[in-house]
């Protein structure tokens, strides 16, 4: 049963299908301590070193986590939008 339209249920695949990619990409490079996203965590004035290092670890860990949950959402909604471009497809051709 279509709930929406045909070109909706495109765009709606086409922009979750890129929210899959650029959140997969972003986690990963999260997860692997890039670089460039040191300025984006929120780290209190550092103690001592390995305090320091802990608690960006973990930060880093936890945005990466934080992506990776979002691109799994990200999948159910291209999930949901490529079956309402099916049954759009059907109900066109019956």
């Amino acid at each position: 049963m279509p709930l929406c339209g045909k070109k909706c249920a495109m765009v709606c695949s086409v922009l979750s299908a890129w929210g899959v990619i650029m959140l997969v990409l972003l986690g990963i490079f999260l997860h692997t301590n890039s670089v460039a996203f040191a300025e984006d965590l929120e780290t209190e004035h550092p103690t001592n070193k390995n305090e320091f290092l802990i608690a960006v670890n973990l930060r880093y860990k936890a945005a990466a986590q934080n992506c990776w949950i979002a691109a799994c959402l990200y999948v159910v909604t291209l999930v949901i939008s490529f079956q309402q471009y099916c049954a759009n497809q059907r109900a066109r051709n019956a």
